[in-house]
């Protein structure tokens, strides 16, 4: 339960979607899927995993927002 409330209070703090863990976006052509958020990374605290690669990578909040705005995957 708290991991959920702390990935609320995090969405509500930066102006995310409050459901944006799991969200997918594409970045350069590939597939990626934000997988958890890291607090003791002020800088990048965002981790996406690369679908096509199975590696992660760190991302700002910023660059995550404007991924999400732009090319975001909605999966139905």
């Amino acid at each position: 339960i708290f991991e959920k409330n702390k990935e609320k209070f995090f969405a509500m703090r930066f102006g995310l979607p409050l459901n944006f863990i799991g969200s997918e976006f594409l970045l350069e052509g590939l597939q990626y899927v934000i997988i958890r958020i890291d607090e003791r990374k002020p800088k990048y605290p965002i981790i996406a995993r690369c679908k096509d690669y199975d590696k992660t990578f760190k991302f700002t909040v910023e660059r995550i927002k404007e991924l999400l705005e732009k090319n975001r995957i909605i999966n139905v």
